[in-house]
C-alpha cells in the first residue's frame, strides 16, 4: 500500500510542477502573447486544463482574470499530496 501511495504522490508532484509551469507561462504570456503559441506551452495547457476546468465553472473570474481556479487547484493538489505522504509513512 505504501508503494502505491508513493507512486500517486510522485504523479501528483509532476502535476503540481506542470500547474506551476502553467501559471508562470500564463503570467509571462500576458505580456508576450506569442509565447503561448509554442508547442511546449500548448502541451502544458492541454495537460492541466482538465484539472482547472471544473474549478473555473465554480469560481468566478475577477476583472476578466481567472486566477482563482489556478490557486484552488494547486491547493487541492497540495492537500492530496500531504494526505498521500502521511499514508505512505504509516504504511
Amino acid at each position: 500500500m505504501a508503494i502505491l501511495a508513493w507512486v500517486a504522490y510522485y504523479l501528483l508532484f509532476a502535476l503540481f510542477i506542470m500547474m506551476m509551469l502553467r501559471v508562470i507561462l500564463w503570467l509571462i504570456g500576458m505580456f508576450v502573447p506569442p509565447l503561448m503559441d509554442n508547442p511546449f506551452a500548448r502541451m502544458i495547457t492541454s495537460l492541466t486544463e482538465p484539472i482547472i476546468a471544473p474549478y473555473r465553472s465554480i469560481l468566478p473570474a475577477v476583472n476578466g482574470i481567472d486566477f482563482f481556479s489556478f490557486i484552488f487547484s494547486i491547493i487541492v493538489i497540495q492537500l492530496m499530496m500531504n494526505y498521500l505522504s502521511q499514508l505512505a509513512r504509516l504504511g
